[in-house]
């Protein structure tokens, strides 16, 4: 009996062991390092339209500054360990800019950086380095576009607008509530296409929602496509509710689809008919799905994000941000898309869809809204090399 007693008791201390070591001691083994950026007095932790260059040999994180609606260029050290604000370029001007907010940017080099208005391109300005306008674009909103007086363009690090050939391609997101009467309609087109040459906006009739998607009811969470261009010669397409990867040339005509399924996704699940946006929350924090995907040109990697579904408590009220408390998963395959692991992070920490790739390995920055040493003075990026 005494025997018995004490096999008990190691089961019981293994487990619990076993428990607490995924999410919260095995994603360390990966960390390389850390970025800690400091803020000046009209910043703030919200670096969540960023994008990393290499610039004159060295490594630069530009940040839409949405607090006073600026391009912050933050100088990073050989290390990549520390980072101070290098300059800045005021966006505010009526005159220079559009009158609409900038929605997101898009550095092509230090002569070509683009700036895209909220809900519409028309408007787009092109900079250089130092704030100076060289042309700002008429591009109407096209005729087929989902509502006719808006462009619901993403332009974010999720999924960046890229110039490819004097062509500018953004991905769109639905405007309208995806869970109601006939659920995902086969004549959406994800992609717009607008040719800066001649000055005209189209959308890419090749690309829509997968079939899967198609007639049926998801959240609007579940509804949004994130993508990343590779090295000038692929668009990689990933959706929160399938287990493939759609691949397209830099043209946009399709290549394959190819399987990279996580532990933790459980399959296409439908969202109840005519669930009220406001209530979407629970089946976003309960449901298993994909986010970002990312290449990693300096390592010829994939890195898929899986949000993982979790219990809702009793005593919590929902709110948007609410599966930020969720675990989460990166998926790390070769460039073959074959998968090589899957490493669990915990949530309440990091905000994923502000990840980075940086010669280093990938950042994550710890700005999650539930993140309780978030501070006024710097933040910092956590560095993972898989």
């Amino acid at each position: 009996m005494k025997f018995n007693f004490i096999i008990a008791i190691i089961v019981v201390i293994f487990s619990c062991t076993e428990r607490k070591a995924t999410p919260d001691l095995q994603y360390m083994n990966y960390k390389k390092g850390n970025l800690v950026i400091s803020l000046d007095s009209v910043s703030s932790y919200e670096f969540y339209w960023t994008q990393l260059i290499n610039h004159e040999n060295k490594s630069t994180l530009l940040n839409l500054n949405k607090v006073i609606n600026s391009l912050d260029f933050y100088t990073l050290d050989s290390n990549l360990s520390k980072g101070f604000l290098e300059k800045r370029i005021p966006l505010n001007s009526p005159d220079k800019f559009s009158g609409t907010p900038v929605q997101g940017f898009f550095f092509h080099n230090i002569d070509s950086i683009f700036l895209f208005p909220q809900f519409t391109l028309n408007g787009t300005t092109l900079i250089d380095g130092k704030g100076t306008v060289h042309r700002k674009y008429r591009l109407s909103i096209p005729e087929n576009s989902e509502i006719s007086q808006a462009l619901n363009h993403v332009s974010s690090p999720s999924s960046e607008t890229v110039l490819v050939k004097d062509k500018l391609y953004a991905s769109t997101a639905t405007l309208t509530n995806t869970s109601k009467n006939e659920g995902i309609s086969d004549a959406f087109r994800a992609i717009v296409v607008a040719d800066l040459e001649s000055e005209t906006v189209y959308m890419n009739s090749k690309v829509g929602y997968p079939s899967l998607y198609i007639g049926r009811s998801v959240t609007n969470h579940h509804a949004f496509l994130t993508r990343t261009f590779v090295s000038d010669s692929l668009w990689v397409h990933s959706y929160p509710l399938l287990d493939s990867l759609q691949i397209y040339d830099k043209e946009y005509n399709f290549l394959k689809s190819v399987s990279v399924s996580s532990d933790y996704f459980k399959g296409f699940s439908e969202t109840p008919k005519n669930t009220a946006q406001n209530e979407q929350v629970e089946f976003i924090v309960t449901q298993a799905s994909y986010g970002r995907i990312l290449y990693d040109p300096f390592r010829k990697l994939y890195y898929r994000f899986v949000l993982h579904g979790r219990e809702i408590s009793d005593r919590e009220i929902l709110e948007p941000k609410s599966s930020h408390k969720n675990h989460f998963s990166i998926i790390v395959t070769d460039s073959d898309y074959k998968k090589l692991k899957e490493i669990v992070f915990p949530g309440e920490i990091y905000h994923n869809y502000s990840a980075l790739v940086s010669p280093k390995g990938l950042l994550l920055p710890k700005i999650n809204h539930f993140y309780n040493e978030l501070n006024d003075e710097w933040l910092e990026y956590d560095i993972f090399s898989f």
